[in-house]
């Protein structure tokens, strides 16, 4: 088991949002939300390699990060879409915290290790979650006034074998009574709206996105998440098809020196990096970015944590 040091753990600071759905904002609507997700999957990459030997808990290091080379981890994609919402219809949407379902756990993980994007709609007390690290294919509608209605949303399984990957989930909001002190670095504040969701079935548990502004993410969450994944750094590129979010091209690192390579979630190459065929290592450049190809795949460098 992954330990970590404690001095690793930043704590979390939030800011309370709750005043901003109080007035109409400028007008947005679930399907201009729909088809800017569209646009990140079809653009952004999720990926560890931005962080390798960085200082990532640099206050903005994620925004700067999907800006430039337009991938990074859930931060980053949030930042993305944040900024594209605002530039395309003038809204102004907030990071904020959220947990994650039990099958994306990893031992050395805080309770609190994702994070995602609430955007205020255009009538009060309602706003939508839109989570592009998650791959939303639909946004949460959330209504305050009628917060006793279950909603439902959609997003894709990048990870399936089956073309037909959309999923739905469901879910219901809460109001956070008193403070909800989950561990020694994270604690939600009283009086905090929550959305609790889940599937019909149960088979994925349940996660809550926290409706308050995370104002450090990158200290808080990046800190933690890249030492878990330093020593096998990866990255995933996406498409959009008919709807679908489908996983078009990953590329993994091991802690073995081995890499894989999958494309339609088939592998097609297992092996060093060495013995990859110039063709191959052309493309992959081309693909991936050959810097952090080069530096982390080529040469070997290590991806360690914050220097």
């Amino acid at each position: 088991m992954l330990t970590i040091n404690k001095m690793d753990y930043k704590e979390l600071k939030t800011k309370n949002i709750t005043d901003s759905l109080k007035k109409k904002t400028a007008p947005i609507t679930e399907a201009q939300i729909k088809k800017e997700l569209m646009w990140c999957h079809r653009n952004f990459a999720f990926s560890t390699y931005p962080y390798c030997n960085k200082n990532y808990t640099k206050k903005g290091f994620s925004k700067g990060v999907i800006e430039k080379t337009g991938t990074g981890n859930c931060i980053a994609l949030s930042y993305g879409l944040q900024k594209r919402l605002k530039q395309k219809y003038g809204v102004k949407s907030y990071l904020i915290p959220a947990t994650v379902p039990i099958h994306i756990e990893k031992p050395g993980y805080l309770d609190i290790s994702h994070v995602a994007l609430m955007i205020p709609g255009s009538q009060k007390w309602v706003f939508y979650i839109a989570d592009p690290a998650f791959y939303f294919v639909k946004p949460i509608k959330v209504d305050l006034r009628k917060w006793k209605l279950p909603g439902t949303f959609q997003m894709s399984d990048i990870y399936s074998e089956d073309y037909d990957n959309v999923e739905t989930y469901f879910s219901e909001i809460g109001i956070i009574t008193q403070d909800f002190i989950l561990n020694k670095y994270q604690t939600i504040n009283a009086k905090t709206p929550f959305v609790r969701c889940f599937a019909k079935d149960g088979k994925s548990g349940d996660w809550n996105y926290f409706i308050t502004e995370i104002t450090n993410p990158d200290e808080a969450i990046t800190s933690f998440f890249i030492k878990v994944w330093k020593d096998k750094p990866f990255i995933t590129k996406t498409k959009v098809v008919k709807g679908r979010v489908l996983c078009k091209k990953s590329f993994h690192q091991k802690a073995d020196g081995n890499i894989i390579i999958k494309e339609n979630n088939r592998p097609i190459y297992f092996g060093l990096a060495k013995n990859l065929k110039a063709k191959v290592v052309k493309t992959l450049i081309k693909e991936f970015g050959k810097k952090e190809f080069k530096r982390f795949v080529i040469n070997r460098e290590e991806c360690n944590h914050l220097v």
